[in-house]
């Protein structure tokens, strides 16, 4: 919670990054998609050739004909942007931290007797903890090589995004001094 109001504050007031980004002189950016306008090649161009241009036009929709511009966060991007920064990495800290809990609990697992209406629930929570310790290195794997792959690419320069959550909502980190 402090976290986010320290982000929050940085974000909206004083740099339009967070904390640490407001450090290394980096700043959020949107990133706006524009349909490129083209200049006409030639105004002395006969009927068959012109027509011959907007068929291939119309059928070739790539990002060729798209400019990305760079604009400044809105307050609701600003908003987004600050919680995608400081609730996903809370939330990640606390899967870990139960993964790594109930993973120790099954290995130990102790008998418990309880009366027979609590017996169904308790199977439940189980079942659902058992899922959960099987399921997470999975999504642990994903979740980190999505980190590995959108860094690299982005030191590469195949990307303007940093990370996935960056990518999602269309920001991009650039400095403060562009």
């Amino acid at each position: 919670l402090i976290m986010y109001a320290v982000d929050y504050n940085c974000m909206h007031y004083l740099a339009g990054g967070t904390a640490c980004e407001m450090m290394y002189g980096l700043k959020r950016s949107k990133v706006v998609k524009a349909r490129s306008i083209k200049p006409p090649h030639s105004l002395h161009a006969n009927k068959s050739q012109s027509e011959e241009k907007l068929q291939l036009m119309n059928q070739e929709a790539t990002d060729d004909q798209y400019q990305h511009r760079v604009t400044e966060l809105t307050k609701f991007d600003k908003t987004c942007s600050t919680l995608f920064a400081t609730l996903l990495p809370y939330w990640k800290d606390r899967c870990d931290h139960c993964y790594s809990e109930w993973k120790e609990q099954s290995n130990v697992s102790p008998v418990y007797h309880t009366p027979n209406n609590s017996i169904t629930n308790r199977i439940t929570v189980e079942n659902s903890k058992q899922k959960f310790v099987q399921l997470y290195p999975y999504f642990h794997m994903a979740h980190e090589g999505s980190i590995f792959l959108y860094q690299f690419a982005y030191l590469l320069g195949y990307t303007h995004y940093w990370s996935f959550s960056l990518h999602a909502l269309g920001v991009m980190l650039r400095r403060m001094t562009v």
